[in-house]
């Protein structure tokens, strides 16, 4: 079987979330399909500019990033549209209901202008649309996959994988246009999002989640990243380093702690406009190799995920492999779904309660350890690779 997975951006570069599944299921698929990513050139998610040289990559035998070029980059035209979308929205005081609302023509217009708009790709998928058995097009909101589904006539090879947030833009009337496509969900809530905020109708879906190869017992311990050159306990961030995931109010709830704990510190991995900080406290580690990552994750004391929009979190999922509790923004259901029924870790609403969670970690080895073991008792549950394996296998038949 052949396979297209189609995603705004995508590369071994680009660390965690839709990207970073969207890899993760090429690689799994890649066990016993041919696939191909199909994505732009681009990099950054906010200007969406050419920055890929290679157009192709291989990760594989089976495995091959194909990167097909944007035709411009998102700036001010983008910034009038959405601005002014938004402006309205606030005036209208229901800024759901102004969005659900809007004519099709300046919803599309929303979604051309938001990018990543690719000619060349929309061709690809045209002129080749034979070549594929299946094509998986990840999350909902970019233009890649709004376009690129038209692109295809046979529907029934269309696979989505939506990754809905309740926000804004889930409420343009024109997502409904992906209510015949087959679903994979990778949560319960996210399901209950499309259902209730998007679709309210039956729609033709299964719950996917994700499969994560166990490596709890591979990552070496002799690497800088090692728990046992840790000096002082530590509690770890990884992920895209900007306001929108959370990142500044992290900072400041950390430096506020931080003058009461000063034995405590923050790693930090990723990159973003947040990535350097004179907070003391905060040590920035840039980008690592998986091996360190994973290795980070089971020294430190609490992944923490100040995110309030996530459909999935596979660096919470990661953690929990290595054993690692997690404290997470209970503004996010998914995330607060995961600390609750795996019993292993805290959510917060509030720097007081932040404080807690991590005192509480801190100032208790047992109470960490057990958090930790119910971690990776629920990873193994619920996210292992076989599981997830035979999930994605029974969709694509």
């Amino acid at each position: 079987m052949k396979v297209a997975v189609i995603i705004q951006r995508g590369g071994r570069d680009i660390i965690g979330g839709a990207e970073g599944y969207a890899l993760g299921l090429c690689r799994i698929l890649s066990a016993s399909c041919h696939v191909d990513m199909l994505t732009t050139a681009a990099k950054d998610h906010f200007t969406w500019k050419n920055a890929y040289v290679d157009k192709e990559e291989v990760v594989n035998d089976n495995l091959l990033i194909k990167r097909f070029s944007v035709d411009g980059e998102r700036g001010s035209y983008w910034v009038e549209v959405f601005g002014r979308i938004q402006r309205q929205a606030d005036e209208a005081g229901d800024s759901r209901a102004f969005y659900k609302s809007l004519p099709l023509g300046i919803s599309e217009e929303w979604i051309r202008a938001q990018g990543p708009y690719s000619s060349d790709l929309f061709e690809y998928l045209r002129e080749n649309q034979d070549n594929y058995d299946k094509f998986i097009f990840v999350t909902y909101l970019y233009a890649t996959t709004y376009f690129g589904m038209d692109a295809i006539e046979d529907k029934n090879k269309l696979l989505l994988i939506p990754a809905y947030h309740d926000e804004n833009a889930a409420h343009l009337p024109i997502f409904k246009k992906y209510l015949p496509i087959k679903h994979l969900f990778l949560t319960t809530e996210e399901e209950r999002v499309a259902k209730k905020i998007i679709y309210k109708e039956e729609i033709s879906s299964d719950l996917l989640g994700f499969g994560l190869e166990d490596k709890s017992h591979s990552v070496q311990d002799d690497i800088e990243a090692s728990p046992a050159k840790a000096k002082t306990p530590y509690l770890l961030y990884a992920g895209r380093l900007e306001e929108g995931k959370g990142v500044q109010t992290l900072y400041d709830h950390f430096s506020r702690l931080r003058a009461k704990e000063p034995q405590i510190e923050l790693f930090t991995i990723g990159e973003g406009t947040l990535k350097n900080t004179d907070i003391p406290g905060i040590i920035y580690k840039g980008f690592v190799s998986e091996e360190e990552k994973l290795s980070y994750m089971r020294g430190a004391l609490a992944l923490v995920h100040p995110s309030s929009f996530e459909s999935l979190s596979i660096v919470l999922l990661e953690a929990f492999m290595m054993g690692t509790p997690g404290i997470v923004n209970g503004r996010c259901q998914v995330l607060k779904d995961h600390i609750t029924l795996s019993k292993s870790g805290y959510f917060y609403y509030s720097y007081d309660e932040f404080e807690e969670a991590t005192l509480s970690l801190l100032q208790n080895k047992k109470e960490r350890d057990a958090l930790g073991e119910g971690a990776y008792s629920y990873y193994k549950k619920y996210y292992s690779l076989d599981s997830f394996t035979k999930r994605i296998h029974e969709a694509l038949r």
